[in-house]
């Protein structure tokens, strides 16, 4: 990316640090479910079931292992049970728009 040129059109607000670029504020968190457990915290899972079990979304597309590592597969949760299934960072891409036609 051309950072400095990003830096020169937007009008960032807040701080600026090397290591970190722009920002306002920062935050640590984790989740406090025991169901939730994640080396990072667990927060965007924990986030997602909320918003499933509050019915403020119908589905959510994700992503969970697949038969190989590097091959992620899509997949579209309607409840947090299953959600909690694709919990978990996998470090390669996923193609998750596809399944939008479902």
């Amino acid at each position: 990316m051309q950072i400095p040129a990003i830096e020169k059109t937007i009008d960032f607000i807040g701080k600026r640090d090397e290591t970190l670029g722009h920002h306002s504020r920062i935050y640590a968190a984790k989740a406090v479910s025991e169901k939730i457990k994640g080396q990072d915290g667990g927060v965007v899972t924990a986030i997602l079931a909320f918003a499933l079990d509050e019915k403020q979304v119908d589905r959510i597309v994700t992503v969970k292992k697949g038969k190989r590592v590097w091959e992620p597969e899509t997949a579209v949760v309607k409840n947090s049970k299953d959600l909690l299934k694709t919990a978990g960072t996998i470090y390669s891409m996923a193609v998750t728009m596809e399944a939008l036609k479902e």
